[in-house]
């Protein structure tokens, strides 16, 4: 593959992250764990309605990383690293994270991602803060 063709789809995934992937788990994560944090009652129906949304792409997600070990093809990319904050949250903060780790290809791309030395690296600042 050229270097042109693994920038295009890495800009693809960039782009599907921001308009599909984004809303959905931003929503969710602010749902799920900011609103208790600020006494606002939570919205079962946005929460459900996301998360039926969120699995659909997921299932999208599933089938490109059956395909490829990451989502912009064979090397870690921006592409992965811009799922990484929401997708922290709704794992390991939510009881959500299903969502990723029942699905096989997604949980094995959520397992290499998040256990990128980078990656761990801004985790632990998170705990420090």
């Amino acid at each position: 593959m050229s270097d042109i063709e693994s920038r295009a789809i890495c800009r693809y995934w960039i782009e599907t992250e921001g308009q599909s992937f984004n809303p959905l788990s931003s929503t969710l994560v602010f749902q799920l764990i900011f609103t208790p944090r600020m006494n606002i009652k939570q919205d079962k129906v946005v929460i459900r309605q996301n998360e039926e949304k969120l699995s659909k792409v997921l299932d999208i997600y599933k089938k490109r990383l059956k395909e490829a070990r990451f989502l912009a093809g064979v090397k870690f990319s921006l592409a992965d690293v811009s799922h990484l904050p929401n997708t922290q949250y709704l794992v390991n903060d939510t009881d959500k994270g299903n969502l990723f780790t029942s699905r096989e290809n997604v949980g094995r791309w959520w397992d290499e991602i998040s256990s990128q030395d980078s990656w761990k690296k801004v985790v632990d600042l998170r705990k420090g803060a």
